[in-house]
């Protein structure tokens, strides 16, 4: 048994041994493997890119790099796929489309890049053009079912307008567009008068050589007929004789005053052409009936309004706008009458008079914006200086007095200068155009026509119809047009109302008239007593209302003695007309009404306001 333990540690000691030998073996081999490994693992695209190298999964591109050949496969087919796909879209591309993207993204044509490039841009623009035209849609406006329209514009009061003939009724959808268009475009002509410049005898002449420079490029194209040809040459002699302003047809432009609007030139009696504006006093009107209105006598441009709610109000008038310009409140006096007046005699009207029913009125100036009151006027007693007229040159005002008495005004003084006497009541009065003449009546129906420079009266005459006179206008024209509380509105001629004229001492002689004398014309259109009368600057136009009646508002060609049948209708709104004014140049009508409003008209016959 020793024996035997002693050959197995001698065993154990040989396998120790031959094991420890091994372990040193593997160690040795353990430390070698690092190097080999790292040696042969490396990634293969780390290695020189000049040597071949294969690789098992890879391969190396034509720039060198080395990538997966599922990854090179995948990209080759995208691009395939790209460009199969560039060229279908490239294929259904048509014509049109093509051209479109030339125009809006350029064209790569080398004609553009390089040499021809106005020849590639003009081709450009036609392509484009071309292909805008095609592609462009109809206006939103036109519509094909206009035509399956018909219209009857006989049915309605505002429709027959667009009639051409008295019995046509039915009209179709595109033709009552037109009409409509063209009755637009002819209603807002004047309006934009203002921006076209008065035509010369050279614009003219050019416009007559632009003519003849179209007709010969016809015949040269062989495109004018021979009857065109014919009309070229009268028309063509026609442009010659206006290139001297027609100076050789007619001896008209020789005549003082002749042509032009602001001269002679006659109104038509038949229709009044009137363009309805913005209201004068649209940004502040009137809280009560407006009780005056007038124009500046000498721009036009400024209006004033005033009333029964105690301010006089100022509006620069152009007929769009109407701004306001300034506004004065009179605590104590409800305004019934107002007036422009020029004491300096410069022609600038500065002031403006403002009285009511009380015995005292106010100057007020608008340079200064300063109002002075006048208490009383000296050596009179009135309670009320309610109505007063004021002369065209503004250096008089005339005030109705108890008693029958005028009272004469100057303007620089602001106090008394002369009186008048009358039978009956005075009720209305008015000054002559010149502003020589007064003229005035009241209750027994008597006109008196005084001179101012000799206080003495000229003629004196009962009005035809022997009511109580009520209103009373002047024309330069040499009319006196009488408004009594009948409704009748008589026309009389100077020269009837002065009879034969004598000269004696350098003043004028008239013979008086103890019966009523027969009116030029009687004008019975309105029933209610007639508040309002006015002129216009030529004394064409008579203006005629009365604020008692809706509507009661009329207009009187003077020449023909007709009043006009077209103006105004009944669908203008013009209400209870209280107060009335032409512009200086009577290219406006201003009319004041019950509910405090000033409505604006345009008078297109006349081209300044």
């Amino acid at each position: 048994m020793p024996g035997a333990h002693r050959s197995g540690r001698r065993g154990n000691g040989e396998g120790g041994a031959k094991a420890e030998s091994r372990r040193q073996e593997m160690n040795e081999g353990d430390a070698a493997e690092p190097a080999q490994d790292e040696e042969d693992t490396s990634p293969s695209f780390y290695l020189d890119r000049e040597e071949s190298v294969e690789v098992e999964g890879f391969e190396q591109e034509e720039e060198g790099n080395i990538v997966p050949k599922q990854l090179k496969r995948q990209k080759k087919q995208g691009e395939m796929q790209r460009r199969r796909q560039g060229k279908i879209i490239e294929a259904d591309k048509d014509e049109e489309e093509r051209m479109l993207e030339r125009l809006v993204f350029g064209a790569r044509d080398t004609a553009v890049l390089f040499n021809d490039q106005q020849a590639a841009f003009q081709d450009d623009r036609c392509l484009g053009c071309r292909a805008v035209a095609k592609f462009a849609r109809a206006p939103a406006w036109q519509d094909d079912d206009d035509e399956a329209v018909r219209v009857n514009i006989a049915s309605k009061d505002r429709l027959r307008k667009l009639r051409w003939q008295p019995d046509e009724k039915d009209i179709s959808g595109a033709d009552y567009q037109e009409r409509l268009r063209a009755r637009f475009q002819e209603s807002s002509k004047m309006a934009l008068d203002w921006a076209t410049l008065p035509r010369t005898p050279a614009d003219d002449a050019a416009e007559g050589n632009r003519g003849r420079h179209r007709r010969r490029q016809g015949e040269w194209r062989g495109d004018t007929s021979e009857e065109e040809r014919d009309n070229g040459e009268e028309g063509d002699k026609q442009e010659y004789d206006d290139d001297f302003g027609g100076l050789f047809r007619s001896t008209a432009p020789l005549v003082l005053g002749a042509g032009g609007n602001g001269g002679n030139e006659k109104l038509q009696p038949e229709t009044l052409e009137v363009l309805r504006c913005r209201d004068a006093n649209m940004q502040e009107p009137s809280k009560a009936m407006v009780q005056a209105v007038q124009f500046h006598p000498s721009t036009g441009g400024l209006l004033f309004t005033a009333g029964l709610d105690k301010t006089l109000r100022f509006f620069q008038v152009d007929g769009k706008r109407n701004e306001k310009v300034a506004g004065v409140f009179f605590p104590d006096l409800p305004i019934l009458s107002a007036s422009f007046v020029d004491p300096s005699r410069a022609g600038e009207f500065e002031q403006v008079v403002v009285s009511g029913r009380r015995p005292f009125f106010y100057w007020y100036d608008t340079v200064s914006g300063t109002a002075v009151r006048v208490h009383r006027l000296i050596g009179r007693e009135e309670k009320s200086l309610e109505r007063f007229v004021a002369s065209p040159d503004g250096q008089w005002l005339a005030f109705t007095g108890k008693d029958g008495y005028i009272i004469l005004v100057g303007a620089k003084s602001k106090q008394w200068a002369g009186e008048f006497k009358m039978n009956g009541t005075a009720r209305s009065m008015s000054f002559s155009a010149d502003g020589q003449h007064l003229l005035a009546s009241g209750g027994d129906a008597v006109v008196y026509r005084w001179d101012l420079r000799s206080t003495r009266c000229l003629a004196r005459f009962h009005n035809e119809g022997g009511t109580v006179t009520s209103a009373l206008a002047a024309s330069l024209a040499g009319m006196t047009a009488v408004g009594a509380e009948s409704g009748v509105v008589n026309l009389y001629e100077d020269s009837d109302v002065l009879g034969r004229v004598e000269r004696e001492g350098g003043l004028a002689l008239a013979r008086h008239a103890s019966t009523a004398l027969p009116p030029t014309k009687a004008l019975t259109h309105l029933t209610t007593t007639v508040d309002s009368l006015a002129f216009n600057h030529d004394g064409q136009l008579l203006a005629m209302a009365s604020k008692w009646d809706r509507d009661a508002l009329r207009v009187v060609h003077v020449p023909s003695r007709t009043v006009y049948a077209n103006w105004p209708t009944g669908q203008t709104p013009i209400r209870y007309p209280s107060a009335l004014a032409f512009s200086p140049n009577s290219g406006m009508l201003a009319v004041g009404n019950d509910r405090g409003r000033v409505l604006l008209y345009r008078l297109k016959h006349y081209d300044r306001a």
